[in-house]
């Protein structure tokens, strides 16, 4: 049987291989079911194949940035053991499938600083929420990745506070009182309504509205990746500061972790659950 085997040279010299054994010398082998393409011979009732390549599965063309052509049929089925488990799937070639449409991702942009606030804000109470609900189950490890998230975003918040009061976007107009005789100053501004951890109010006749953390309705929530970007921009240059935190209420012993405890007086302190 005829094959090509002046490597060397590139050039394509015919070669008759008159049994298997000398074809199988040359590098040849039997073609497989998944194998297609390469350099493939015919003999003795055999086909031959050197360099070829395999067709795999949809899933695995798919991690590889393609999808299948539409009405493709498999080129072929193969089968094996998954664990203890034996089964068969289909296979494709190259020319069956096509790179995925690439989705370009959207970078960080500046939005409004108030409603970039109001979602990290937001955002913190979740995964403060998140964090809780872990801890409950007894998830300790995704627990205290919520817990970091949250405050993370709680410092944020509290820098970026600091920075719009004392520039005069936001104004103090009163105090809200919570569980726990835990006070906190109302700040607002732009329609805005936000909450600021605070001591005990030295006035007497301090009054203790009961304002709710509040955003104009017609202004949506923007992407936490935006929110961050903004608030970054914002405080780029701006010495941090300390920012004032309730401290630790006391509390009976319990089966709960600290962590857990911790954010579950976070959840009464809440001034705007959801």
């Amino acid at each position: 049987m005829v094959g090509s085997d002046d490597e060397a040279t590139g050039s394509r010299t015919p070669v008759v291989y008159k049994t298997l054994k000398a074809a199988k010398a040359a590098g040849y082998r039997h073609l497989r079911v998944a194998e297609y393409a390469g350099e493939q011979i015919k003999l003795k009732g055999h086909t031959l194949v050197r360099g070829p390549q395999v067709a795999v599965s949809e899933s695995v063309w798919g991690k590889k940035g393609f999808r299948l052509r539409p009405g493709e049929k498999p080129h072929a089925k193969v089968s094996g053991y998954a664990g203890e488990k034996h089964r068969s799937w289909s296979v494709y070639r190259h020319d069956q499938v096509e790179p995925k449409r690439k989705v370009h991702l959207r970078g960080p942009e500046l939005v409004s600083l108030l409603a970039a606030v109001w979602t990290i804000n937001r955002t913190a109470k979740r995964y403060r929420e998140l964090a809780s609900s872990q801890y409950r189950g007894r998830r300790h490890g995704l627990a205290r990745h919520a817990r970091g998230k949250k405050e993370m975003l709680y410092a944020y918040k509290g820098q970026a506070l600091h920075y719009l009061v004392a520039d005069g976007t936001l104004q103090h107009v009163g105090y809200h009182r919570f569980p726990g005789d835990n006070w906190a100053e109302v700040l607002t501004g732009g329609g805005f309504t936000f909450h600021r951890p605070c001591p005990t109010p030295k006035q007497a006749s301090a009054e203790a509205r009961t304002m709710i953390e509040a955003k104009p309705r017609e202004i949506g929530e923007p992407r936490l990746t935006d929110a961050i970007h903004t608030v970054d921009e914002y405080l780029k240059g701006k010495d941090p500061v300390e920012i004032y935190e309730w401290p630790p209420r006391e509390r009976f012993r319990s089966s709960f972790s600290p962590e857990q405890e911790d954010d579950e007086a976070a959840e009464a302190w809440d001034p705007d659950p959801e």
